[in-house]
């Protein structure tokens, strides 16, 4: 793999990175995070159906979304990293 390919995928990670500590920040000092302790309580509880039943649509869709994009923002660190070690 070119250097450059290499260079743009480790600062891609490094921004994933940064983002993900400025979420955590703005998460911890600007939103209550209480709303979320109680949706994901309905979710381990009752899963996706019982969540869409109790809290509608919107709020499935979010939760699925933010397990989506950590997720891939956790594979691409791991990537990342993967291909600054070689």
């Amino acid at each position: 793999m070119p250097d450059f390919v290499r260079f743009l995928l480790c600062l891609f990670g490094l921004c994933i990175l940064l983002l993900g500590v400025l979420l955590h920040w703005v998460a911890r000092y600007f939103c209550p995070v209480k709303w979320i302790s109680i949706y994901r309580e309905i979710l381990k509880r009752d899963g996706w159906a019982g969540l869409i039943r109790q809290a509608g649509w919107p709020v499935a869709i979010g939760l699925f979304s933010f397990f989506l994009l950590k997720g891939l923002a956790w594979l691409a660190l791991a990537y990342g990293g993967l291909e600054m070690l070689r």
